[in-house]
């Protein structure tokens, strides 16, 4: 592979105008592809197993016509009236909230939008009379006022109440912006009375379009960083300028897809993050090793191939980034969205945990080859030690799934948090012991005791090399800066 990667690199930079055209040909075709044939990105993102994916799935096989809950728009609308007083004072103002409500842009054409004190009463009034005119005894009307109230948008003290609506729109996707300015400037109006007025709901959030402006922020901060280390805009711009037309490749890629699949709308932000960090990244292996060649040689077509089959012995190219940092990638949005499902954190820490010990042990492989310290091994020192950190605190979180309870936690019950596993495990592998999460399994035990040996052999190892490292170079330079004799 490094052979051809070595000729890849010096065929581009013999005939680099054929390479740029072909990029640009690639992209142009992929974005005529994409206006031709590409259809709508998908915004039905689901992950089976969850309990909210169960109980949709369950809704619409009991009740086949109904509308699924994923895209009811509906919007609580909670009054409450100052303490001491109750909603039934405050009928008018709430009569023109539920008015004002009403005439909000994309409601139906027909809003039945109906106070808290008024629906509570239509409830009561409707089981209660469906109780009498079953002929029910005395037993049986309380037990309809009961459900009443169980069911009832009012609170016991008559002080807080709730209005439910919902938009006119086929998912709460499809919401205006508008149209939740004009409900925040409705409630505005009703607290003027003195009522408290909030809005929640599918139908209260806005889902914004996706934009470029968090990725032109990133870049802009990269391009400054950039420019700071390298001391030249152009050797600056090359990563940016790589990156930016890995992005656009990556994306309309993307676009293409929906052509023959259904692609969630998501793809986009991560082709995005993604596209830029590799290709901020990668160049920058490349431009750093290139300069570094080029102290050796004056061949600029032999230093090209040099610095990019170079990145073939990076980490990052090998199969453990394709079988376990693209997926562990994947998982980490998964666990974001699904934070409660067992087999989704379980498996996110079996594909998290052996990554991050791979870089762990590439950098420090790294640091035992080299053969004087710079600024390079001084940096993979540390991130090494910071990554076998994170890769320990995702093995904890896999133990505490398989083997629930193997951790405590001051004050409180349950699973630990991630951030709680994590500063569990910098507390073992520095072995200052400040964590108040404990193990009491044991097999988190026995995996914390690992990660104990694991600190004190890394500062024995790796510290002592890097100062054995100091020792010999300046032995050297003392010997070399010894006179002649004679």
């Amino acid at each position: 592979m490094a052979t051809l990667l070595h000729r890849l690199g010096t065929t581009a930079f013999r005939h680099w105008p054929r390479f740029l055209a072909g990029w640009l040909v690639v992209l142009l075709a992929l974005g005529a592809f994409s206006a031709a044939f590409a259809k709508p990105l998908s915004e039905n993102f689901t992950i089976p197993g969850i309990p909210s994916e169960e109980a949709a799935d369950l809704q619409a096989e009991l009740f086949p016509g109904s509308e699924s809950a994923f895209d009811a728009a509906n919007v609580n609308v909670v009054v409450q009236a100052p303490e001491g007083e109750e909603l039934t004072d405050y009928r008018q103002d709430i009569a023109e909230l539920t008015e004002a409500l009403a005439g909000l842009p994309q409601m139906p054409e027909d809003p039945q939008v109906v106070g808290p004190v008024e629906q509570a009463q239509m409830i009561e009034e409707q089981l209660v009379g469906a109780a009498q005119a079953a002929g029910g005894d005395r037993a049986a009307v309380r037990e309809a006022r009961a459900n009443a109230d169980a069911i009832s948008p009012l609170s016991d003290d008559g002080r807080t109440g709730i209005i439910t609506f919902e938009w006119d729109v086929d998912s709460p996707t499809d919401i205006e912006e508008t149209s939740l300015d004009a409900l925040e400037d409705v409630m505005s109006d009703a607290r003027e009375s003195g009522l408290e007025v909030e809005a929640n709901g599918p139908g209260a959030t806005l889902f914004s379009e996706i934009g470029l402006t968090s990725e032109a922020i990133g870049l802009g901060v990269a391009l400054i960083v950039l420019v700071l280390t390298f001391g030249s805009l152009v050797a600056a711009g090359m990563p940016i300028f790589n990156a930016v037309i890995g992005v656009m490749i990556g994306l309309t890629g993307v676009t293409a897809m929906t052509a023959f699949i259904d692609v969630d709308s998501s793809a986009t932000i991560l082709a995005s993050m993604i596209g830029i960090a590799v290709g901020i990244d990668y160049t920058l292996f490349i431009l750093a090793r290139y300069r570094t060649e080029l102290h050796h040689t004056d061949d600029r077509e032999a230093a090209v191939g040099v610095a990019v089959a170079a990145v073939r012995r990076t980490p990052a190219l090998t199969w453990v980034a394709l079988t376990l940092g693209a997926p562990a990638a994947g998982f980490t949005v998964a666990e974001a969205l699904a934070t409660d499902t067992g087999w989704v954190i379980l498996t996110s820490a079996l594909l998290h945990a052996p990554f991050y010990f791979y870089v762990s042990y590439s950098m420090v492989r790294y640091v035992f080859h080299d053969d004087r310290v710079t600024r390079d091994e001084l940096y993979a020192t540390g991130a090494a030690f910071t990554v076998v950190a994170w890769g320990f605190a995702y093995v904890y979180a896999a133990v505490q799934v398989v083997w629930p309870d193997s951790f405590a936690g001051a004050g409180t019950e349950g699973a630990r948090s991630w951030f709680e596993l994590l500063y569990l495990s910098f507390s073992v592998l520095t072995s200052v012991g400040l964590s108040d999460v404990v193990p009491v399994g044991a097999h988190a035990r026995s995996l914390v005791a690992v990660e104990m040996v694991a600190g004190v052999l890394y500062v024995a190892l790796v510290v002592s090399r890097l100062v054995g490292l100091v020792v010999s170079r300046q032995a050297m330079k003392a010997v070399d800066d010894r006179p002649d004799e004679g």
